[in-house]
């Protein structure tokens, strides 16, 4: 690679890096490690407490976000916690992606909660982001009708 070359790839890297303002690490069930990035960082106004109540919401690529539970975007507590899924949970997802009581099945068993680590509010917590049980069993109903 040339200098030009290097130079260019520092660059961007670098650019890239300073424009991260939310970088936490969670664990998803526990078992499964997670690097969860965010323009800005998570606002302090959703933290009130240690555990939020959330919802999990994806797309057929294996994007998934949490959610809060209440609240929109643009709200003082509305964040979207963006991460992919680690590949053997991307699996199960992927194979039952037609099938949307599958899919809220798979996220019963594989998204119940993350326990993330990370600055909120200027301080380093842990928090836990849990999937709301009534919402997805909620869902679950609709669904089967």
């Amino acid at each position: 690679m040339s200098q030009r070359g290097i130079y260019l790839l520092q660059d961007s890297v670098a650019r890239a890096c300073r424009n991260i303002r939310g970088s936490y690490f969670g664990m998803l069930q526990g078992r499964w490690p997670l690097h969860l990035l965010m323009d800005e960082p998570l606002p302090r106004a959703a933290f009130e407490q240690d555990s939020i109540s959330c919802k999990v919401l994806g797309n057929e690529s294996g994007e998934l976000r949490f959610v809060p539970m209440h609240g929109r975007p643009g709200d003082e507590e509305w964040f979207e916690l963006e991460f992919s899924l680690p590949p053997l949970v991307a699996e199960l997802v992927e194979q039952n992606w037609n099938d949307p009581i599958a899919v809220a099945a798979a996220k019963q068993r594989h998204f119940s909660y993350i326990d993330l680590s990370g600055v909120i509010g200027g301080i380093r917590r842990n928090i836990r982001l849990e999937r709301n049980r009534d919402w997805l069993h909620r869902y679950l109903e609709w669904r089967s009708f």
